[in-house]
């Protein structure tokens, strides 16, 4: 789902050309896929929620209300902002938290693995996910390392 925007994100550099840009289909594009991100956060658990506080997850959750507004009213600025701004860093933090999850073994691998593998979900950057994996593996080993010969 983010990577649908963050396409978005490259295609338009001001507002001027969003909002021009065949009568805004790319703000009435846009608003079905912040209610999909919107939905599917309602889904996360409370655990995670309590864990990684940082996630704006109450702005997420608002995103599948984005359909009930006026159209009219919704700001394209705010959207454009919302797209170049902060999704980006929410797709960051999302990141690292199923790189953490995974690596603390919270989060199934081996569906994780399945999910990577397949063609089904193409809006997750599993590369980054697994860099991010990888990063903690590598600060793991090197503080096994210190301890042992200290």
């Amino acid at each position: 789902m983010f990577g649908e925007l963050s396409e978005t994100d490259k295609s338009y550099q001001n507002i001027s050309e969003f909002l021009n840009y065949f009568d805004n289909i790319p703000f009435n594009h846009s608003v079905p896929v912040l209610v999909k991100i919107g939905k599917a956060s309602r889904k996360i658990s409370d655990r995670i929620i309590k864990k990684y506080q940082r996630v704006p997850w109450e702005t997420i959750k608002d995103f599948a209300n984005i359909c009930d507004m006026d159209h009219e009213l919704f700001s394209q600025t705010a959207l454009l902002d919302l797209i170049k701004d902060e999704l980006p860093r929410i797709e960051d933090l999302l990141e690292k938290i199923i790189a953490k999850e995974l690596n603390e073994k919270n989060f199934s691998f081996k569906e994780y693995k399945s999910l990577s593998l397949g063609k089904s979900i193409t809006y997750v950057n599993f590369k980054r996910i697994n860099a991010h994996l990888l990063q903690l593996k590598i600060s793991e080993i090197i503080y096994e390392t210190l301890w042992q010969i200290s």
